[in-house]
């Protein structure tokens, strides 16, 4: 439905007399033999004796059109909301198999970091250079941190 056709309704129901109208029987009714369509407060105004006669000739066609616009709206409704349904199964998706990657990743950088920790070799190295004043570089020098080495290469401790 266009814009300008919801446009025309809409001034031929603000131009009609205010509802809600009520059905009554009349012998001089405009619009059938012995039916004639009366606001509820029953004080019908003749000065929009037009604009009633317009928007009630226009029903017959202006209520399928809306019907048929509200079938369409509701059409495109539901298939955005397929579509919107559908998408965010695939981000529930996308999101669970990336935070099993961060999951994994994290292990994995874990098990580096702990791989990186100083076997007891290094910690005996890193104490002695601690205790005397000098950097790690020269306590490897020393024949006690040596032969701590030779022990950890030997024994795994």
């Amino acid at each position: 439905m266009e814009q300008k056709q919801i446009e025309e309704i809409r001034k031929r129901c603000e131009a009609a007399t205010p509802g809600p109208w009520v059905v009554k029987q009349y012998d001089d009714c405009f619009i059938e033999p012995s039916i004639c369509m009366i606001p509820a407060n029953g004080c019908y105004d003749y000065n929009v004796l037009t604009e009633n006669s317009q928007f009630i000739a226009h029903a017959r066609q202006d209520v399928p059109n809306l019907l048929d616009y509200i079938e369409q709206l509701q059409a495109e409704y539901n298939r955005l909301n397929d579509f919107e349904q559908t998408q965010y199964a695939k981000l529930l998706e996308e999101n669970g198999k990336l935070q099993a990657e961060l999951a994994e990743y994290k292990q994995k950088e874990l098990k580096e970091r702990q791989e990186r920790i100083l076997n007891p070799a290094g910690e005996y190295a890193v104490k002695f250079a601690r205790n005397h004043g000098i950097t790690i570089e020269k306590a490897m020098e020393e024949p006690m941190v040596k032969a701590r080495f030779e022990v950890f290469n030997a024994t795994g401790y």
